[in-house]
């Protein structure tokens, strides 16, 4: 820490000690165009006798470089750590949840923010992704409009405010889709033509009032060869109405062969109820379904038209391509919220291959599911630049995960916190701790991140605090006794040896108050080029050296 300043104080000592006579002398020549007694007097001496002055100035730009790093030190340190803790946080406080289950999340989180000096709370899902060629990046589902009032950030993370960034998640359409079931629905049918699909494979999906997700096997009858069946699935028991049809799953593991190319058609899809059959679509309409297929699959899922067709004259025609792995499909409702919007890192965007404003595929469940690029940024509270990331919005991630069978994806595992201003450390950690009780209406685990505790402790270490910035307050403590020494013995050797001088001044007709302006002069010069000298020295010094501060102890940024 002090050897690289030493070296470069020397550096400049030496070059100064070299230019300090040729330039002095340079200006004496121009000052005493104006004929000035006290430049006459003070400056004519400095010229003719550079070297003790010089000297002098070596001791102030020392004392004068190293105050300067140090005094940039202390704050840049203090604010490096601090900052090292915010961006760790994130927030007021971080836990993880002991059992994650959304609906409790949900029902508890009211009570968490009635709790003292609690501002506002949100759940989060932290995770990984994985990428179409193998590889995985970490995944962070938030509450946009909570965190942005809750993350603490800074300017250089990316192009634009935090809040705007995250604004840019969040969609004018609510995620979600699906064909309403009239009520008092009991099944649901749809009349299916071509592969042999075998009885096991093929279920049907379903999300109620409160975002739950249910499956329902479809009974298949014997198929003949190009023939028209009603498949059809029970509602399942235990969801809350009003209640939508999702979709349909296709589970490559249960019997169904799609290891061979092959074709499916679908017409008719209803909702039986006691009373009567209510056809939910017949594709005579526009065409409002998704495929959510495997990665490097040529599958494709679109109407078709033709005179066969169970009902009308349009159906859905589902083809899919040879496989030697066995993989999942869903045939799904179009969500408006997909592509899902995001926030990448460069690493993110180089891992899917893509670019800010591209569009990328995320695989969910061994399921490609296609994101937008909506922003950028280097770096995001909580989140490891290094390793690549993906923020999504909360409610659009835990939409489609229900959708494409995801059910971890839609458990939060975080609670973040935000606590009042005037709430005291002592007040954070016991809402933390009535959090972790087994009472507690969101229990999470012990250990939780608690941003001002830990600021608090790195504030009190004095091995992180007083480390550096205590060395050099000693080093500049001592080139400053020596300086101040230097500069007294050299005024009172120098009175000494010129009082013959200053006789003659005087004989002359020099007044003492112009020889005292001509001693003024004489050392201002000195004080101020080597005060110039010295801060420019130590600026430039502490722009090198603190660049260190750039990486954590590990060398990460």
């Amino acid at each position: 820490l002090l050897l690289s300043p030493l070296v470069i104080t020397v550096a400049v000592g030496l070059v100064m000690l070299r230019f300090y006579p040729p330039l002095v002398r340079l200006g004496v020549a121009a000052l005493l165009l104006f004929r000035g007694t006290a430049v006459a007097i003070g400056l004519r001496r400095a010229g003719r006798s550079p070297s003790a002055y010089a000297r002098l100035m070596l001791l102030l730009v020392m004392a004068v470089s190293v105050g300067t790093f140090a005094a940039s030190y202390g704050p840049t340190v203090g604010q490096s750590l601090d900052e090292r803790v915010r961006y760790q946080v994130g927030v007021d406080a971080r836990a993880v949840i002991d059992h994650p289950d959304r609906n409790t999340s949900d029902r508890a989180l009211p009570a968490v923010r009635a709790l003292p000096g609690v501002a506002d709370a949100a759940t989060a899902y932290r995770g990984s992704v994985a990428t179409p060629n193998g590889g995985s990046v970490a995944l962070l589902s938030i509450d946009t409009q909570r965190a942005a009032s809750m993350l603490w950030s800074r300017d250089d993370f990316a192009s634009q405010p935090l809040p705007q960034l995250l604004h840019e998640l969040q969609s004018d359409l609510p995620p979600g889709a699906g064909l309403a079931l009239p009520e008092g629905t009991t099944a649901v049918s749809v009349a299916m033509r071509g592969a042999d699909l075998g009885r096991s494979a093929f279920v049907a999906r379903f999300r109620d009032a409160n975002g739950a997700f249910d499956d329902s096997l479809l009974v298949l009858p014997e198929t003949g060869p190009n023939k028209w069946v009603t498949a059809s699935a029970p509602l399942p028991r235990g969801l809350v109405a009003p209640i939508l049809l999702v979709g349909f799953a296709v589970n490559d593991r249960q019997g169904v062969d799609l290891r061979h190319d092959g074709t499916l058609q679908l017409d008719r899809v209803a909702a039986i109820t006691p009373a009567r059959e209510v056809v939910l679509d017949d594709f005579e309409q526009s065409f409002v379904w998704s495929l959510y297929g495997a990665p490097a699959r040529d599958d494709t899922f679109r109407a078709a038209t033709g005179s066969d067709a169970a009902s009308g004259g349009k159906y859905a025609e589902w083809k899919w391509s040879a496989s030697t792995t066995p993989m999942n499909r869903v045939l799904a409702l179009s969500d408006p919220a997909v592509p899902l919007s995001a926030i990448m890192n460069p690493v993110a965007l180089a891992a899917f291959g893509t670019t800010d404003g591209g569009v990328a595929l995320l695989v969910l469940n061994g399921l490609q599911v296609p994101v937008l690029v909506r922003g950028t940024a280097t770096l995001f509270p909580t989140l490891d630049p290094t390793r690549g990331f993906v923020v999504l919005a909360d409610d659009q991630l835990q939409s489609i995960a229900g959708t494409v069978g995801v059910p971890a994806l839609r458990q939060p595992n975080e609670l973040w916190l935000r606590f009042r201003d005037t709430a005291s450390i002592a007040d954070r950690r016991a809402a933390l701790t009535a959090l972790g009780a087994s009472t507690s209406p969101l229990r999470v685990k012990p250990n939780p991140l608690i941003e001002a505790t830990l600021l608090d402790d790195t504030n009190a270490d004095p091995t992180l605090q007083a480390s550096g910035s205590g060395i050099l307050s000693v080093a500049f403590i001592a080139v400053l006794g020596l300086s101040a020494v230097g500069a007294v013995v050299t005024l009172v050797l120098s009175a000494r040896a010129r009082a013959v001088e200053f006789a003659v001044l005087r004989a002359v007709g020099a007044s003492q108050p112009q020889i005292l302006r001509g001693l003024f002069l004489e050392w201002g010069v000195v004080l101020i080029a080597g005060a110039a000298i010295g801060l420019a020295l130590g600026r430039a010094v502490a722009s090198l050296m603190l660049r260190f501060l750039d990486v954590t102890e590990r060398g990460d940024r």
